[in-house]
């Protein structure tokens, strides 16, 4: 799909060699014809005629190679000029081929070209770092041919839809599988191809490396699913309230079975509406203290169950900053000790 300019040494002849080559061909038939066949000719037509000076002959030759090198020069010329145009041409593309050869040498990416198919048509040499396999070994294969087969059905989905409104795509995450089995998450990004008439002649693009954040990020999910977990199955209330005092978060079973309250109908409201007015007041002072500075604190409140009674509680809480060190919430747990 790279565009390719012929080298015009071997199908251009030089200038000068046609130039010298014709008017060796142009001398040589005057020399034939005024020196020989001349007379032969002549004689045969009109008769015996009288023989010409050796001048006469010699200035004919002479006015021939005359006549054929001011016929040859705007030929030449052109040739001359297209010609250094041709080579001026592919030491340019020459140099661009460096320029393109250095900067894949030089970033960790891999660099792709496939055609219309999903068949790779070009890939850098450090695919052998990423997928495991040569560049020989990728050249013609498919895209899917590096994915686990029980994921190809997807992937090929994925890929289509990333592509199918020919324009550029970024960061399309992809999970390869080398040879010995391990696997590796590309970030592939690229745009489609196209020929002068407009026709889809296929893509090409960078795939990065981003297995190491995958990891962490799969590593993260699990962790948070098991902190969900744990939340969500502790009989204790765990709570976290904003600046403001206001519930940004309950776990369910805990407001539910204590509370009474599922975790909608309490998010984004504050505390202070689930107690006495003396109770608010109260909590409302101390809450204030944490966010001048107080880091650690617990002591006994009372909330109002959905019902309208009061449910004795035992609350403790730190301070939540920001990384400017501002407190900008509180996070804690709270015990039903009725």
């Amino acid at each position: 799909m790279r565009p390719e300019i012929a080298s015009p040494e071997g199908s251009s002849p030089r200038a000068l060699l046609i130039g010298l080559t014709t008017l060796a061909g142009v001398l040589g038939l005057a020399l034939v014809w005024e020196f020989g066949l001349e007379e032969v000719v002549l004689g045969a037509l009109y008769g015996e005629m009288e023989p010409e000076a050796i001048s006469e002959r010699w200035e004919f030759v002479v006015t021939s190679l005359v006549f054929a090198a001011l016929a040859m020069a705007p030929p030449l010329l052109w040739l001359t000029i297209t010609t250094r145009r041709e080579r001026s041409a592919r030491r340019a593309l020459d140099h661009s081929r460096q320029q393109f050869q250095a900067i894949v040498e030089a970033v960790s990416e891999v660099v792709w070209e496939v055609d219309n198919q999903g068949r790779y048509t070009y890939i850098s040499e450090n695919v052998s770092e990423a997928l495991g396999v040569g560049v020989a070994e990728v050249l013609d294969s498919a895209l899917l041919d590096f994915i686990a087969p029980k994921q190809r059905a997807e992937a090929a989905e994925r890929i289509r839809a990333a592509t199918s409104d020919y324009s550029r795509f970024q960061e399309f995450e992809q999970e390869f599988t080398r040879p010995d089995g391990s696997t590796i998450w590309l970030a592939v990004s690229g745009a489609p191809v196209f020929s002068l008439a407009g026709e889809l002649l296929g893509h090409r693009g960078v795939a990065r490396d981003v297995s190491e954040r995958k990891r962490s990020d799969q590593a993260l999910a699990a962790s948070e699913t098991r902190y969900r977990n744990l939340v969500e199955t502790s009989h204790d209330l765990i709570w976290s309230v904003d600046g403001e005092g206001r519930f940004t978060f309950v776990n369910r079973n805990a407001a539910l079975a204590i509370l009474g309250y599922r975790p909608e109908e309490m998010l984004g409201r504050s505390l202070a509406e689930f107690k006495t007015a003396q109770q608010a007041a109260k909590d409302m002072s101390v809450f204030a203290a944490v966010k001048q500075g107080q880091p650690l604190f617990s002591y006994e409140t009372a909330y109002r169950h959905k019902d309208g009674t009061y449910v004795p509680m035992m609350f403790n809480a730190v301070a939540v900053r920001d990384d400017a060190g501002k407190v900008i919430g509180t996070t804690g747990t709270a015990q039903d000790i009725s």
